[in-house]
């Protein structure tokens, strides 16, 4: 079985998080907060807060890594 791509892991980890109330986003590398908060981040719909930076899909997802 194939691993999946980012964009597969990003929109699964989006789906999941809009049933938390959360919102995952995704920054350039041209971003001047790409360096603070990594290419991936979280925040809360409710408090629009930052729930977490630099987030790695698959530990999010709990998917075994290989």
């Amino acid at each position: 079985m194939p691993a999946p791509t980012e964009r597969a892991l990003f929109e699964r980890l989006r789906r999941k998080l809009r049933h938390e109330g959360q919102t995952l986003h995704r920054y350039r590398e041209s971003s001047r907060d790409f360096l603070q908060l990594g290419r991936y981040f979280i925040t809360d719909n409710q408090t629009r807060g930052l729930v977490a930076g630099d987030v790695d899909l698959a530990d999010w997802l709990e998917l075994p890594t290989t």
